[in-house]
């Protein structure tokens, strides 16, 4: 028998995205309301460089990513100064945490996060060996993230921190403040903090990890283009490292980490950050409407300007997915967020909301509390 890393070994886990990504695939005519793009697409001054486009780009090997990333570079000088060599490029935020990974986690490494968040890192951390424990979202107040009680987990018994800020599948924002606490305590102990962002352009900049990456040397922000920007078909994601370990992920980036496609169209991405803040907007005054229209159903903790959100059903034996589902809406199940169970489903804001609140009054006219 070919032998397997240990962390490939038993059944596997299955990424609510991959779910999500069959059942459309299926050919249901499905409302999606799960996998996290932008409910407004993409920005027209964007695609309207698509006319420019040299179709000879997709025959030869990308150019260097070096001119994208003195846009990056540009882009963050308003909240603090960046080099070029900080910079990595990879497949998506997920790439971006995997290449991570392939540095920081070992055989037995502990990696502490909070609960429910981003499920896909913590099935790699297993994949690489190590062991992932979380600090639950305090149920008692609405699964709000408490920096202090996150602070007191944060010991010399942690090889490593990951926090997804914004929070998937939540939609709740912490603050720069209670970030930086969490990192200065981990600099003192000599432990890798994980900032994952891909959610973080809903959020003002300011509020960035990334405007603190030179004042920690073990600080790592991990940014998308697939969410705010509405790029989630290029798969164009980055991290920010410190300087010190620059040389160190020159070792694990590979050579074209983005297609000629990514690279084109992320050049142009920035010059319309309006159109983030229009969908900023148009998704707070869409939340306001799913979130007043609830009653049996409640929501956790969330920011208005964030697209996901986690609904729960009040009682746990109650399959709030299939419910969804039977109404021809496709959310995300809460079962594989560790913290979460069958009675609670992530939805993100649609473009037309009038399907979703068909399918909330059904749903809750079923509901027997």
């Amino acid at each position: 028998m070919i032998r397997v890393n240990k962390g490939f070994q038993g059944p596997g886990s299955v990424s609510y995205a991959t779910t999500a990504s069959k059942k459309l695939l299926e050919g249901e005519a499905l409302l999606d309301c799960s996998l996290g793009v932008n409910p407004y697409g993409i920005s027209r001054r964007v695609l309207d460089h698509l006319k420019d486009f040299d179709e000879a780009l997709i025959h030869h090997y990308p150019k260097s990513t070096d001119k994208l990333k003195n846009v990056l570079v540009d882009y963050w000088s308003r909240v603090t100064l960046l080099d070029p060599d900080q910079v990595y490029f990879a497949q998506g935020a997920m790439g971006a945490l995997e290449m991570i990974n392939k540095v920081l986690i070992a055989e037995g490494t502990r990696v502490l996060g909070v609960c429910p968040q981003f499920t896909d890192y913590a099935f790699d951390v297993g994949k690489c060996g190590g062991e992932y424990a979380c600090v639950p979202l305090n149920p008692l107040k609405n699964h709000t993230f408490e920096p202090e009680v996150f602070l007191e987990a944060v010991t010399e018994a942690v090889d490593l921190i990951y926090i997804d800020n914004p929070n998937n599948p939540t939609g709740q924002i912490m603050a720069r403040g209670d970030i930086e606490a969490i990192v200065e305590k981990a600099s003192r102990l000599d432990i890798p903090v994980v900032m994952d962002e891909a959610y973080g352009d809903y959020m003002t900049d300011l509020n960035s990890a990334v405007s603190l990456i030179r004042d920690y040397d073990n600080l790592l922000v991990v940014r998308s283009f697939s969410k705010a920007f509405g790029m989630a078909g290029l798969r164009v994601g980055y991290v920010v490292v410190p300087k010190s370990l620059a040389g160190v992920f020159d070792a694990v980036s590979i050579p074209f980490p983005l297609n000629s496609v990514g690279v084109y169209f992320t050049e142009f991405i920035l010059e319309d950050r309006d159109f983030v803040r229009r969908s900023a907007r148009r998704i707070s005054r869409s939340k306001k409407k799913i979130i007043e229209a609830l009653g049996k159903l409640k929501v956790m903790q969330t920011h208005d300007e964030l697209p996901i959100m986690v609904l729960t059903a009040p009682k746990e034996d109650f399959d709030l997915y299939r419910g969804f589902l039977e109404e021809g809406v496709l959310t995300s199940p809460g079962e594989p967020y560790e913290g979460l169970s069958k009675n609670s489903v992530r939805v993100r804001v649609p473009g037309d909301l009038r399907p979703l609140l068909a399918a909330i009054e059904k749903i809750q006219s079923l509901i027997v509390e």
